[in-house]
């Protein structure tokens, strides 16, 4: 790890600890300086992003709870486009030997029968699985559109990246900003009708990357799979099924939560 590193974890707990001390024990200047010091840590350290919340059209959100099922900590989240099945799957990049049983098995769901059933991978044709990360957003056709919108501000932080053992890059410092707001993704069944489903999340001293999501249009855009930063919110959220059209009203889907545990 380097001498470097090794200091630089040593250190950090200095500033709290002497800023305890100033703040509890001195008096005028000092004791200013103390509370400055706890401040500036917690701007460093403290941070929160909620979950996606629901807020509008809750009868066109499916919940897929990962953090029930033994998917590992970072499940890995495929679709097959000509069969509609959605492929929940363990964490691709944990290898264990041996491999436990759970992870011989996917959860393959249904968006249109909303039913879901364990599979053994021997037996999906893994080959066409699409992963959902990293893919481009929008809608396939005219008609449906989605937003994404982010009301708030954000700050400088000066970050230290400590160079792990086994990777490259690291030791070295830079600028990344915290955001504090509230996030809203928006999805319409045309560019000037209005909202059918709105997702919040809020929010407060986060990095970018805490608060992204990836999402896929599927089935010619009648469904627009989300999946967002899964150390925040370990779900996977399916929205539709929608119309495309401003003139006909959406499918009165039930709001329900498939659960995916491995019996």
């Amino acid at each position: 790890m380097g001498l470097l590193s090794l200091l630089w974890f040593l250190l950090v707990p200095f500033p709290v600890i002497l800023g305890i001390y100033l703040a509890w024990r001195q008096i005028g200047v000092l004791r200013i300086l103390g509370w400055l010091l706890l401040l500036l840590v917690a701007y460093y350290r403290l941070s929160w992003v909620s979950p996606r919340y629901v807020l509008g059209g809750s009868n066109l959100v499916q919940e897929l709870n990962l953090g029930k099922g033994p998917f590992g900590p970072f499940p890995t989240v495929r679709w097959i486009e000509d069969s509609n099945r959605l492929l929940l799957m363990p964490d691709e990049n944990v290898i264990f030997r041996p491999e436990p049983p759970e992870y011989n098995h996917v959860l393959v769901v249904d968006l249109e029968t909303k039913q879901a059933h364990w599979q053994p991978k021997a037996q999906v044709d893994l080959d066409k699985a699409i992963p959902i990360k990293y893919l481009p957003t929008g809608s396939p056709r005219l008609g449906t559109q989605s937003e994404f919108i982010f009301v708030g501000f954000s700050l400088p932080i000066l970050v230290y990246d400590v160079p792990w053992p086994f990777f490259r890059f690291g030791n070295y410092w830079r600028w990344e900003k915290t955001y504090f707001g509230v996030v809203r993704d928006i999805v319409r069944e045309s560019e000037s009708g209005p909202g059918v489903v709105e997702l919040n999340q809020v929010v407060f001293n986060a990095p970018w990357w805490r608060v992204g999501s990836s999402s896929r249009w599927v089935m010619e855009g009648k469904y627009s799979i989300v999946e967002p930063e899964l150390s925040t919110d370990p779900r996977v959220l399916v929205l539709g099924p929608f119309n495309g059209s401003p003139n006909t009203p959406p499918t009165n889907n039930q709001y329900q939560t498939i659960n995916t545990r491995n019996n």
